[in-house]
């Protein structure tokens, strides 16, 4: 269950800044006066989540879309929260049309996307008497997930922002103002041209000074922020408007629903439970370009749109749903038109496709296989239909087992001739064919008298798979050594 509706205690929201790798090497090479504090731990803040504007009848994202929950006691809430709110989506949609106009695109460019959008007015506190020490980090460093974000001015200064050329700031919010802030939304559908506002909340000296003011006062001593999200609706697709295609970052933000979108980042930040699966982050440490597919099970969601490119190092990471099941192969030396979308790739070709739609990669290739929630996660590493590049599973966060599956060597080195596949038939090996693929003989398929675990063994061409990825299937029956499992974890996949 998300952490969308209703109260979020503090002690529960991590700041992006402890759980993301990549943003941890960027703080390094940060001068050391730009660089923020590093929290403990989960942020000390509370925040209560009020849905803002009417919903969609119909949506793939019930959980994002939820009613609002009215605590009792307040017989004006839903009227002071609602017309508060409102207001202040306004003011977010007029600055939504201003910078479309800048943009270059049309006036309703964002807002006709906001429509219905999961918008949540957030007032958020902290505990000044509990907390108020000079160097506590109430939010740690983040950028928000949503569209554009808008801030009332807290009686309480702390609230530091980062320019886009790194340099940090402390900000004041004059009297009768408020404070708008970019988010990753709004960076997906300008590919990057405008990025997500980076800050923080910390305990200063002005914070301190404050403190004794409202003291004196007898005024509360907590620190309240008046926030609201803003939000992309969650059955709209985040892709990069007009112009914006074209950026040369556009790759490093794939199209998804916006409401898929939230709930990786979510997942994330430890905003999101278990009842919506897993987080799936595909990386290539491959050389070269490459371009994952997924496969979905009978009647499960499509993840990735069914395909991507990843560039060297890059990589792209999807929520899927409770009790998904599927697999992800990667293809290589792919070639496609202008239109990135009609092609063909020398191995895991899925018909020409770019997103590969419900086609699976054509063999040999190297498959992560899964089935979630039944009642654990079941996965593994599968060469039963060859190889084609190295692939790694590694759990993280769950319990249980959580063994990592490892198929980091080229196989395709140690390939037998009889099974090497090059293309046009020379140069090097570019995959590896399974001696069921090559032969297609029942005692390397398992098919046939052949069909039973008893009668079909290791052939001497699955046991030069095993030699080199010992922990993947080489054969269909290759169950005892090659299956995993776990229970709620995220899983990265990785290429080479």
């Amino acid at each position: 269950m998300f952490t969308q509706v209703g109260v979020t205690p503090e002690g529960v929201e991590v700041p992006r800044s402890l759980v993301d790798g990549e943003m941890q090497e960027k703080l390094k090479s940060m001068p050391v006066e730009s660089q923020p504090s590093t929290p403990p731990g989960p942020d000390p803040k509370w925040r209560y989540m009020w849905r803002i504007g009417s919903r969609p009848s119909s949506t793939r994202f019930k959980e994002l879309n939820s009613e609002p929950v009215i605590p009792e006691g307040f017989p004006v809430w839903k009227d002071t929260m609602d017309s508060w709110g409102s207001k202040m989506v306004s003011a977010i949609e007029v600055v939504a049309e201003m910078a479309a106009v800048g943009f270059g695109l049309q006036k309703d460019a964002f807002t006709s996307l906001m429509i219905q959008g999961p918008h949540l007015l957030a007032p958020t506190g902290s505990n000044l008497r509990r907390h108020g020490h000079i160097g506590t980090v109430f939010a740690g460093y983040h950028n928000d997930l949503n569209f554009l974000t808008i801030h009332g001015r807290s009686r309480f200064p702390g609230l530091n922002i980062w320019l886009r050329n790194g340099q940090k700031m402390e900000v004041k919010v004059p009297v009768g103002c408020l404070l708008i802030q970019t988010g990753k939304q709004i960076e997906w559908l300008t590919g990057g041209e405008c990025i997500a506002g980076m800050h923080e909340v910390v305990v200063t000296d002005r914070t301190i000074e404050a403190m004794k003011l409202a003291s004196e006062q007898n005024r509360s001593l907590w620190r309240v922020s008046s926030t609201l999200f803003g939000h992309i609706a969650s059955d709209a697709v985040l892709k990069q408007l007009s112009h914006f295609a074209d950026s040369p970052l556009a790759c490093k933000y794939p199209p998804m629903c916006g409401g898929e979108f939230v709930e990786l980042e979510l997942a994330v930040i430890n905003l999101k439970g278990r009842s919506k699966a897993a987080v799936f982050t595909l990386q290539n440490r491959c050389k070269e370009i490459i371009w994952p597919g997924a496969l979905s099970g009978a009647g499960h969601a499509l993840l990735i749109n069914g395909g991507l490119q990843l560039k060297p190092n890059e990589k792209a990471s999807v929520v899927a749903p409770f009790g998904w099941s599927g697999l992800f192969w990667a293809r290589s030396g792919c070639t496609f038109d202008l239109s990135g979308k009609q092609g063909n790739c020398a191995t895991g070709d899925c018909g020409g496709l770019l997103q590969c739609s419900g086609t699976g990669g054509k063999p040999p290739a190297s498959l992560a296989e899964f089935t979630l929630d039944s009642p654990e996660d079941f996965y593994d590493v599968s060469l039963v239909d060859g190889f084609n590049m190295p692939i790694s599973i590694i759990p993280s966060g769950g319990s249980g087992n959580c063994s990592a599956v490892e198929c980091s060597s080229n196989l395709n080195l140690q390939c037998p001739e009889q099974l090497q596949v090059r293309v046009n038939g020379g140069g090097d090996t570019v995959a590896c064919k399974s001696a069921c693929l090559a032969f297609g003989q029942p005692q390397f398929c398992c098919t046939g008298a052949y069909n039973n675990p008893q009668v079909c063994k290791p052939s001497h061409y699955s046991e030069v798979f095993k030699k080199v990825c010992p922990t993947a299937y080489s054969y269909p029956y290759d169950d005892a050594t090659s299956i995993f499992t776990c229970n709620g974890a995220n899983y990265s996949i990785i290429f080479c």
